[in-house]
């Protein structure tokens, strides 16, 4: 069992909501003292990571994978301009809500090297952008394009799927052989008495193109 390294970025000011309110994609205006997955995005709209933010007022807490602090932190502070707000940065998390690579894995949720690859939050899924992503709020960074992507139904071009399988090589494989050359491919995995279970990447066409049937033992499923 390979354990999830996290780091704190804290949050403190006169400021410190308002602040975190434009920059992240969950309502901070709901009680988050018990804490709730949000987003923080680029102006593009792509994920700069998923986070665990906790706190209230003046006080402020973003639990982020530790692969990616540092682009969170670089991230953020572009955007502390004239506000009462200091962050200041801890290596450890207190209470993160994933402890494990097999615990995520099984729950379906991606990581860093998921996120590494500046993708939307809709390729990972309706049930990710739902506990993530507030559309009521108001604006916050990358907002717009996630807005419209959510209103308009978008159909992604890529697919975050589980695979289970004797052989990641297989599976590798069979992932890549649809669509065009992109993305594709085992992203995270954790060995099984079976041979392992782990999370990917596919092209939409996937399913359409009854790929499985090239090899029968690796087990593809959308994550939706």
């Amino acid at each position: 069992m390979s354990e999830l390294l996290w780091e704190t970025l804290r949050f403190e000011g006169e400021d410190a909501q308002s602040f975190l309110q434009g920059q992240v994609s969950q309502d901070l205006d709901q009680d988050r003292s018990n804490g709730a997955w949000s987003l923080l995005l680029n102006a593009d709209g792509t994920i700069v990571t998923s986070a665990w933010i906790r706190g209230s007022e003046k006080h402020w807490e973003l639990l982020v994978p530790s692969e990616l602090v540092d682009a969170a932190d670089a991230r953020l502070r572009r955007f502390l301009l004239r506000v009462d707000c200091v962050i200041t940065r801890k290596s450890e998390a207190i209470d993160a809500p994933l402890r494990s690579n097999d615990e995520r894995i099984e729950e379906g949720k991606p990581w860093s090297k998921e996120f590494s690859l500046n993708l939307a939050p809709h390729v990972f899924g309706a049930a990710f952008v739902a506990e993530s992503v507030s559309f009521t709020k108001g604006c916050f960074t990358g907002q717009e394009l996630v807005g419209r992507m959510d209103a308009r139904g978008a159909s992604m071009p890529w697919r975050f799927v589980r695979v289970k399988g004797p052989s990641i090589d297989d599976a590798n494989e069979l992932l890549r052989s649809v669509g065009p050359a992109g993305l594709q491919g085992i992203t995270s995995a954790v060995t099984t008495t079976e041979g392992f279970s782990a999370l990917g990447i596919a092209h939409r066409t996937f399913f359409a193109n009854e790929a499985s049937a090239r090899h029968p033992l690796v087990l593809v499923e959308e994550i939706s």
